[in-house]
């Protein structure tokens, strides 16, 4: 075989491999990239939103009943505060219902679709009763219904969240072990290169030097 097709050869095998390796990790950084894309638009930012939405319904109207009712809020200003967290809940139950999600996270969230519907009516008899200026129903609504219509509501919203967080941690620990395995793989290709290098090498030496010393 001639000297300079024995170079080529090599030369061809050599930069075949190179270019395997270099398509081959260019896609599994997209991939990687894909799925910490898709982690976050749908697991770490809805978990923001059930956060807001839950906060809204357990500390803001909660706290603004209180305060109007201990008498450390005007009816106008708790009224105000109660319909800021209306907005809140619907600009953030909105942009999580909005996310795709696992059949657990959407039987869950049926549930809560229920008891939102009986915890949103409960919050509209309170801004009647803020409205109205009412006192003692506004005593007699956060005896009775307040904590009975919304507790059940953000206790579901917290199973979502939990389910949330454990989706986040599979989906890691699933792109862990493949980065570990493409880790394995790409020890074993650079070995590989290395030992077909040194095989080429020596290929060439025997083609090149032996004639030349001859």
């Amino acid at each position: 075989m001639l000297i300079k097709t024995k170079l080529i050869g090599a030369i061809a095998l050599l930069s075949s491999i190179a270019i395997g390796i270099a398509i081959y990790s260019q896609s599994t950084l997209s991939e990687t990239g894909d799925m910490m894309d898709a982690v976050y638009a749908d697991r770490i930012v809805p978990l923001k939103n059930l956060k807001a939405t839950s906060d809204a319904f357990a500390v803001s109207i909660v706290d603004a009943a209180h305060k109007v009712r201990n008498g450390n809020e005007t009816m106008e200003s708790g009224l105000a505060s109660v319909n800021a967290a209306r907005e809140t809940i619907k600009t953030n139950w909105d942009a999580y219902a909005a996310t795709s999600m696992t059949d657990e996270e959407r039987r869950l969230v049926d549930n809560a679709r229920s008891q939102m519907v009986v915890a949103m009516d409960s919050i509209m008899a309170l801004t009647q009763i803020l409205s109205a200026k009412d006192e003692k129903a506004l005593d007699a609504f956060v005896r009775d219904k307040l904590y009975a219509t919304i507790d059940p509501l953000t206790a579901t919203i917290s199973e979502i969240s939990d389910l949330q967080v454990e989706l986040s941690g599979t989906a890691f620990e699933a792109k862990h072990r493949e980065f570990e395995t493409v880790q394995t793989l790409s020890i074993a290709i650079i070995v590989l290169v290395m030992a077909l290098a040194g095989g080429t090498f020596l290929v060439v030496l025997r083609g090149v030097v032996g004639p030349l010393g001859r």
